[in-house]
């Protein structure tokens, strides 16, 4: 059991301050020297179990307004949602089930998340003016996205049709004919699946994290709530047992694809039977670095999202269609006016 020690002038707990190797008060900031707390500092915090922790170490925030939930270390306070503005108050006491296993780190800066925003808002011609006028409203967070990632062990048989096809010249007639050979192929196959990610978030949809695909996720590393929860989390909205089906999904049509690429030297090939037995062989629960922008906060609906850890961006924005109108009047005024320009040039009538 770790030793507590309270603070002679205020009576607060005090906690140990790892960059100065002493104990602080986090009230009035008093500064103490214990012999031998280290020590038993850094003994205590690598056998603390994660159903330990408690609201001074990470903190749960809920915003009234949209019912966001994110988490924070206890040096991190929120005042504002990040996804629609509203305040935001501190929920209920946390419990060991929503931390990871395991994290992957943010490698792109917050520099160079706010860059690349800049440069995909000047892209965005065809959006509404009041969409461009929130521009000076957005600021980019970091946010690790919750994700279940599964396992699965894919066994069983398929049959597949493939076609080849050549050109020849009848003899007789002396006319182009194309001859085309079909072929069925017959494939056993037991594979492992690792690393399928569904997300688990309450708010942004999995089709962001599939265009943020793929992460390397031999940077997975071992969470630490000291260490690595520098930044804000998003509580999962969902269980890994309802996302399993859509797993298992994504599992199948990879062995299809698969299939497919074992097979060469043909010009089509199609999967026409298939009997396979796909099994869960595992589920981590693992946070994922996301840098995002939430562009409309009324209904959450556009986003800009990039991959924390590759740079790759994902986003969805809206789109005026009278813009769209006139600049494809614009589009087929100009193609007009070249063609008969050129018709003009070439000696033709200008009617």
């Amino acid at each position: 059991m770790q030793m507590k020690f309270t603070c002679s002038d205020c009576g607060v707990e005090m906690k140990f301050d790892e960059t100065k190797g002493s104990l602080r008060c986090p009230s009035c900031q008093r500064s103490e020297q214990i012999e031998g707390y280290e020590k038993d500092f850094v003994k205590f915090r690598h056998v603390k179990q994660l159903d330990e922790f408690g609201d001074e170490e990470a903190r749960l925030y809920v915003c009234r307004s949209c019912g966001m939930q994110l988490m924070t270390n206890n040096r991190t306070a929120l005042s504002t949602c990040y996804f629609c503005g509203g305040a935001m108050t501190i929920g209920e006491r946390l419990s060991g089930d929503l931390m990871p296993t395991r994290i992957i780190p943010f490698s792109v800066t917050e520099r160079q998340a706010k860059k690349a925003f800049s440069r995909w808002f000047l892209k965005v011609k065809f959006a509404p003016r009041e969409f461009r006028k929130k521009k000076k409203e957005c600021s980019c967070h970091a946010i690790y996205l919750p994700v279940w990632q599964f396992q699965f062990r894919g066994q069983g048989e398929a049959k597949l049709h493939a076609t080849r096809s050549k050109e020849g010249v009848d003899e007789e007639d002396q006319e182009k004919i194309i001859e085309t050979d079909h072929f069925d192929l017959y494939r056993r196959f037991d594979l492992g699946f690792d690393h399928i990610p569904m997300c688990a978030s309450g708010k942004i949809e999995g089709r962001f994290l599939e265009a943020l695909e793929p992460y390397d996720f031999s940077a997975l590393k071992k969470f630490d709530l000291y260490t690595d929860f520098e930044t804000a989390a998003e509580r999962y909205g969902c269980k890994d047992d309802k996302l399993e089906k859509g797993a298992e999904k994504k599992v199948r049509e990879a062995i299809d694809e698969y299939l497919l690429r074992t097979v060469s030297g043909y010009e089509e090939t199609k999967v026409i039977e298939r009997e396979y037995q796909v099994g869960k062989a595992g589920t981590e629960y693992i946070w994922l670095p996301v840098w995002f922008v939430s562009i409309e906060p009324a209904d959450n609906e556009y986003l800009f999202v990039m991959n924390g850890q590759t740079g790759k961006v994902a986003s969805y924005p809206p789109y005026a269609p009278v813009k769209i109108l006139i600049a494809w009047g614009l589009l087929v005024t100009f193609s007009f006016l070249l063609i008969r320009i050129i018709i003009l040039l070439l000696g033709g009538s200008l009617l």
